[in-house]
Formats: structure tokens, C-alpha cells, sequence
């Protein structure tokens, strides 16, 4: 795998300057990850999926497959699966600070979405159900991790939905519709003879290494650097909370 790694670390205000997007990011320093205490004996995931959109012509095929590799690999680990909502049964307020958050995406550990997006949003349908990055708070209940499979939600705009989460990790490019959930959890857990787990972030990025073409560009946004350094429960190291302080560090690979 030799490939392009850069890190880069912001402070959101520089990002005000380049991104309008930021305008609503609150810089205050606040606590994270206060709703669940039992992340080392039992870690939850949790994924979100859409193949079938509104209009035919966006309908993808491999976000199920996605979503469901993640889920069944942790869970054949002990991990706790704790929701799986595809097509019409994922919901925008599944993500939203302001409605079901802490019962779906904020409740689990660590969290895939698989479908369409863009900069500033999760298209979780063409139509209605829109995730916008200033609607997603996430981490203060308890997600460390969030997988963003889709085109360009990578962009700096997601990173003022940091609120205690550890990494949210995406492209900066657009995507191709790809098994990447499944490829990811291969390199997240040892699974035994001639294997090794993979911290968070390098196991997305080689994940997607598998199925995406030369010039996507995955990147992962940490709320510091040394959140760069986590594996999942179970595998490895995880770094207390962070303390959610209007500053971001990112890492970006070439494929």
C-alpha cells in the first residue's frame, strides 16, 4: 500500500474563512460521551442504508452489502448490533441532534451510513430526508466513530458535527458504490493467523484501497490527532473523550 498519506491540523476559525459553511460551528469546550459506560464489555454498532432512491436513476446497489458487512463482522465478534435501518426505514432524524440521535447514531459506538451525499449533506432519500451537517451533533451520548460511505461528505463542513465523537470518516472526492463496510471491518478486527487489526483510520482507508479507483481520495476528520491513534474496543487502544474545542486534525490517502 503505497500510497499518499497527509495530515493536517485547522482550527475551525481558519476554516470559517475558506468554508462559509462553518458559520454556525460553537467553539466552546465541552464535555462528550456521558450517556453509555459500557463501551469495552459491550460495544454497539449501528448502520444506515439506502439503495433505493426516489428517483431510479440514483438508486445504487452495494450499500446494503455495506452496511451489513460492517454490522455482521463486528457482531460475529461480540459486538452488540444494535440497529440496522435501510431504504425507507432510514430516517435524516435517525442523525439529527434535535430529533433521534441519541437513540440511533449517537447511541452506538461506532456507526456506518452507506448512500448518496455531498459536502454539506447524507441525501439519506433524494427527496425529504436530508442530513445537514449543522444538524448533526455527534458523540455526546456516545459514538467514537462514524463512517460516512458516500461521495465528498469528507469536506470540512462535517467537521462542526463533532461533539465528543472521536473520527468522522469519508472522501473528500466522490465515491464509487462499493462494498467498502465490509473491506473496513476486515482491517478493523484480528481475526486470527497472519492478521493484525488496523487502527480506525488506516482500516477505512485501505478498505476503500480495495474497491476504489486511482484519484478518490478518502479523508478522516479527528477531533484531535491523537484520535488518529484509536482502534476499536476489543482491538487495541482508544483514547479517552476528547474535549470538543472548535479544532480538527484530518488525514487524507490517494487511492
Amino acid at each position: 500500500m503505497n500510497k499518499i498519506l497527509q495530515l493536517r491540523t485547522y482550527h475551525v476559525a481558519t476554516c470559517i474563512m475558506l468554508l462559509l459553511a462553518l458559520i454556525t460551528l460553537d467553539s466552546t469546550v465541552v464535555s462528550a460521551g456521558t450517556g453509555d459506560g459500557n463501551d469495552v464489555s459491550s460495544p454497539e454498532v449501528g448502520v444506515e442504508w439506502v439503495n433505493d432512491y426516489t428517483w431510479p436513476s440514483a438508486d445504487l446497489s452495494y450499500c446494503d452489502d455495506s452496511a451489513n458487512g460492517l454490522y455482521n463482522k463486528l457482531g460475529n465478534v461480540g459486538w452488540t448490533k444494535r440497529f440496522n435501518k435501510g431504504n425507507s426505514n432510514a430516517k435524516a432524524s435517525h442523525f439529527e441532534q434535535a430529533n433521534q440521535d441519541s437513540q440511533y447514531i449517537d447511541s452506538v459506538d461506532i456507526a456506518l451510513y452507506s448512500g448518496h451525499g455531498s459536502t454539506d449533506k447524507l441525501d439519506v432519500s433524494t427527496v425529504t430526508e436530508k442530513v445537514y451537517h449543522n444538524e448533526a451533533e455527534w458523540g455526546d451520548y456516545d459514538l467514537e466513530w462514524i463512517g460516512l460511505d458516500c461521495c465528498l461528505a469528507g469536506t470540512s463542513d462535517f467537521s462542526s458535527s463533532f461533539n465528543g465523537a472521536h473520527l468522522i470518516l469519508g472522501f473528500s472526492t466522490t465515491a464509487y458504490d462499493s462494498d467498502l463496510g465490509s473491506h473496513w471491518a476486515d482491517y478493523l478486527v484480528d481475526s486470527g493467523a497472519n492478521d493484525i487489526a488496523y487502527t480506525v483510520k488506516n482500516s477505512w482507508f485501505y478498505g476503500a484501497d480495495i474497491d476504489q479507483p486511482n484519484g478518490k481520495i478518502g479523508k478522516v476528520m479527528g477531533e484531535t490527532s491523537s484520535c488518529g491513534n484509536d482502534y476499536i474496543w476489543g482491538q487495541g487502544t482508544v483514547i479517552a473523550d476528547p474535549s470538543v474545542d472548535g479544532s480538527f486534525t484530518s488525514w487524507t490517502y490517494n487511492m
